[in-house]
């Protein structure tokens, strides 16, 4: 993996995505598009989302208490990010929102379309940042290592 991106999701959200489960979301939303496209870490924040903990898609995949035992805070998957538009005419069902709320208002959604995740075995503890970000070397590193092993098995 030449190059690769990271994005920091809170839970239960980032969970949502980083798994097989049936009718995992596969579609991130945010306020800003991007042109990157390839590998990108899936990184769970500090943070719990309170609309996430009550949206019936999330408590299909996780039940009631859908961000409850969640990793934080950590890796949990690679995803490669395939397309990033804005939201156009109800795209991108059931996960694709047509809009964002930010801090200083909502915005037309961009959806992050992603694609072959991969889900760690163990979450790889790392602090985020916001909008797409570069992660450390060591931090590729060690996702890289763990994507070798399941590879093996």
């Amino acid at each position: 993996m030449a190059e690769m991106k990271a994005i920091t999701v809170q839970q239960p959200w980032a969970s949502c995505i980083a798994t097989t489960a049936p009718g995992a979301k596969r579609v991130e939303n945010r306020g800003q598009s991007t042109t990157y496209r390839g590998p990108i870490l899936i990184h769970a924040g500090a943070s719990i989302s309170k609309t996430g903990e009550a949206d019936y898609r999330c408590i299909r995949i996780w039940g009631t208490d859908p961000a409850h035992g969640r990793p934080m805070r950590a890796v949990l998957a690679v995803a490669d990010l395939v397309d990033a538009h804005r939201a156009e005419n109800r795209c991108c069902r059931p996960w694709g929102e047509e809009w964002y709320e930010t801090r200083r208002g909502t915005l037309p959604a961009a959806h992050l379309v992603l694609d072959h995740v991969r889900v760690l075995d163990q979450p790889i503890p790392a602090r985020g940042a916001l909008g797409l970000w570069t992660p450390e070397p060591h931090l590729v590193s060690a996702v890289q290592q763990q994507l070798a092993l399941a590879v093996t098995r």
